[in-house]
């Protein structure tokens, strides 16, 4: 299920066996409403990806993959974020669509 940040307030950690958050650095700090969530649920639950400018940006206590908004990182960080699932969850039970 794909769904904006802002939505979060309707997600249980616990409904998902993994949660991949996705998002971007903005203003030199996650969106409210990632933050928000975060403030919910234990970050271990969670893959996170930040995006930002520089690519050194990440959320403190989280295990997350950071990355520049830069197209020539999305093979890297797709290979971070499958690794992760597979830690997560066995790979044959592993529905991408």
């Amino acid at each position: 299920k794909v769904i904006d940040v802002e939505e979060l307030t309707n997600i249980h950690s616990r409904d998902w066996a993994a949660i991949i958050l996705i998002h971007s650095w903005e203003f030199g700090k996650p969106p409210d409403a990632v933050s928000a969530f975060l403030g919910k649920v234990d970050p271990s639950d969670l893959i996170i990806l930040t995006t930002s400018g520089d690519g050194n940006y990440r959320i403190q206590g989280a295990d997350g993959i950071t990355s520049a908004s830069k197209l020539t990182d999305v093979d890297r960080c797709v290979r971070e974020i499958l690794n992760k699932v597979e830690i997560k969850i066995a790979p044959e039970e592993i529905s991408i669509f």
